[in-house]
């Protein structure tokens, strides 16, 4: 049963993670109504202009990364990680993957979960953005809310679905929506949240996590990431054909 239930949160979650990349609009208090998305553009400074600067600077780096076809596959996958890490606030993006589930933690194992959750959404990213290469999503506009010292961004995303660019065009989609929600970590703009469409990420996560969890503990679950985890290192997106 718990098998069954992974196998199908896998399916899900790989639907559910961002296009070009990343993660959840469950930040707690940052409604999407409460910083209108779209409006505005990007302002000239501040924190808003600083944040969106950030991500369009990613997006631009990732598409020069996967647009480079004499590179090696392994030092492709290194460079990709090493620009979307530092982007991601992962103790935040555990904490909203896991809601009230985090109860059911421990210190220990909520440790754990952290580190496996993070590997997971970065190897994710990693083959969503492989999966395009060299388009670049594009920084559409800013808003800050000083009151939660909270940036929100609304971004385009390279692709709407996970079928082949080619088909995409076929079928005239826009590229998907993203809207992002960063907080200052460490001195740097990170995203602690992301809505794909319509779809909240880190919700989506949750109800995932609770259908493994109904049927088995903290560290089934823990495991079950591990092996994930393992099975996506022994496999380079940019090396298969």
């Amino acid at each position: 049963m718990l098998r069954a239930a992974m196998r199908w949160w896998g399916r899900k979650a790989a639907l559910g993670i961002l296009a070009s990349g990343v993660l959840s609009g469950v930040f707690p208090g940052a409604v999407a109504a409460e910083t209108p998305s779209g409006a505005g553009g990007i302002p000239d400074s501040g924190p808003a202009a600083e944040a969106a600067a950030r991500i369009q600077i990613v997006f631009d780096e990732i598409a020069s990364i996967t647009a480079d076809e004499t590179a090696d596959p392994n030092a492709k996958r290194a460079a990709l990680e090493h620009e979307i890490s530092p982007l991601l606030d992962y103790p935040m993006l555990a904490r909203s993957a896991l809601g009230p589930l985090a109860q059911r933690f421990s210190r220990e194992e909520y440790g754990e979960f952290s580190h496996e959750y993070a590997r997971y959404v970065t190897d994710t990213l990693v083959r969503r953005f492989a999966a395009y290469p060299g388009k670049a999503g594009r920084v559409e506009s800013a808003s800050y809310d000083a009151e939660r010292h909270l940036v929100h961004v609304v971004a385009r995303g390279v692709a709407t679905t996970s079928g082949h660019p080619a088909l995409q065009r076929l079928r005239k989609l826009e590229p998907i929506r993203l809207e992002l929600v960063l907080r200052e970590r460490y001195g740097e703009w990170r995203i602690a949240g992301v809505t794909r469409g319509d779809v909240d990420v880190s919700r989506s996560f949750r109800e995932q996590f609770a259908a493994v969890l109904e049927r088995s503990d903290p560290a089934a679950l823990i495991e079950q990431l591990r092996v994930k985890n393992r099975e996506a290192e022994a496999s380079n997106p940019f090396a298969e054909e």
